[in-house]
């Protein structure tokens, strides 16, 4: 079985050397270190199988353009991700999402042990992830509805699907209620279609 590839980005040189060194030493012996602002490009040329992307607090902004670009592109939308930073409580608000995006988090500074558990945890999810059946499949363009309160979202809203995530089964949703589209589980939502019908029924 080839080795499985690790990228790991942040804006502090040391400490990608360092995390880079823990996991070579680990038994991960493919590992890129990035330290720049184009980690994406990186990241979409490399393909890994785990990101490990630093979230520095005083500039947080690039970071989570990092993150939600990765989820919306082609050939990365599906790899897991570890978010590394020391404003946890922070992310831990938006936990639900995350871990449906395949996001998982590690807060700074962190021992040996609990990198390596999370990077084991999150590879696992990926290799599991490839034969996930979906309760539900959605195209682009499809108009659903929630049947469920969801990641802070009211049961009964109504919305347009304008990214699927096949590998995790979620789907990015946008709500005219809200300026940006949401993260929702397959599983929560049903074809407005059917949900018409049923109303009528």
């Amino acid at each position: 079985m080839p080795h499985q590839s690790i990228f790991v980005t942040d804006d502090d040189q040391p400490y990608v050397d360092l995390v880079t060194a823990l996991l070579i030493k680990a038994g991960y012996p493919d590992v890129v270190g990035h330290v720049g602002d184009d980690a994406l490009l990186r990241i979409c040329d490399a393909r890994p199988d785990l990101v490990l992307l630093g979230v520095n607090p005083l500039h947080a902004v690039p970071d989570w353009t990092t993150l939600q670009a990765l989820r919306h592109h082609l050939s990365t939308h599906h790899i897991p991700v570890i978010l590394c930073s020391v404003t946890l409580p922070l992310i831990e608000s938006i936990a639900d999402e995350l871990r449906l995006s395949n996001c998982h988090t590690l807060e700074k500074p962190f021992t040996r042990r609990a990198l390596l558990e999370k990077v084991v945890a999150a590879l696992d999810v990926r290799i599991r992830g490839g034969a996930m059946l979906l309760p539900q499949t959605f195209q682009i363009g499809d108009r659903v509805r929630l049947v469920r309160h969801a990641n802070g979202l009211a049961k009964g809203l109504s919305g347009t699907v304008v990214w699927v995530l096949t590998t995790t089964g979620c789907c990015d949703v946008q709500f005219a209620r809200y300026p940006f589209p949401r993260l929702v589980y397959t599983g929560d939502l049903e074809p407005l279609d059917r949900a018409k019908a049923v109303g009528q029924a």
